[in-house]
């Protein structure tokens, strides 16, 4: 809703512009699950007001509520991945060393289930790596309608994202590095 084409991916101005992805369009990812999300997209300046959710995976409110997804953080300006239940305490994130320029930018998030590890790479370059030990959900915890947000998270629009998304990539494995840098390479000629 709201976001437009713009040749290299589409157009978020925030409000309320989001794109909705039917179940059908994700494979079920449980935390016994290792994947691989690629993500591209362009950060169109200073962040402000709230934080800013690239793409965001919420399940059912009447089940475990797990969460995955890349959100562009108002408090300092770094990419969060996060891969958690909503009951969790905790949270496990893992975190760009610095704040997002303006600029194209390809995140990849792997999550490997046992130790629950999750690892982030911005821009062809290892982030931080983060083990939490956190409450379990299924894939069937995300049949709740439009499970999948590009540009913001949950129904209701929530931290709606401001600037372009290029293309958004699961695998249900966990990439290695090199197969990482691969996935980047050749997708790199779109953004640059």
């Amino acid at each position: 809703i709201g976001a437009t084409w713009g040749g290299t991916g589409r157009v978020f101005a925030g409000g309320d512009d989001y794109i909705a992805l039917p179940t059908a369009a994700f494979q079920n990812l449980a935390s016994t699950d290792d994947f691989t999300i690629l993500a591209w997209f362009y950060v169109d300046g200073t962040i402000s007001g709230t934080s800013r959710c690239i793409y965001g995976r919420v399940g059912n409110s009447s089940q475990n509520k797990p969460q995955i997804s890349f959100v562009h953080s108002v408090s300092d300006g770094k990419l969060y991945t996060t891969v958690r239940q909503t009951a969790d305490t905790t949270t496990n994130d893992a975190v760009s060393t610095a704040a997002l320029t303006t600029g194209w930018h390809c995140a990849v998030m792997s999550h490997t289930a046992v130790g629950n590890v999750v690892t982030l790479d911005l821009d062809g370059a290892l982030q931080d790596t983060d083990s939490t030990n956190l409450l379990t959900f299924v894939g069937t915890d995300f049949y709740e309608g439009n499970v999948g947000m590009l540009g913001a998270t949950g129904a209701a629009a929530d931290l709606p994202f401001t600037g372009t998304i290029g293309e958004i990539i699961e695998w249900k494995r966990v990439l290695s590095l090199a197969e990482r840098q691969k996935a980047r390479l050749g997708t790199i000629w779109r953004y640059r």
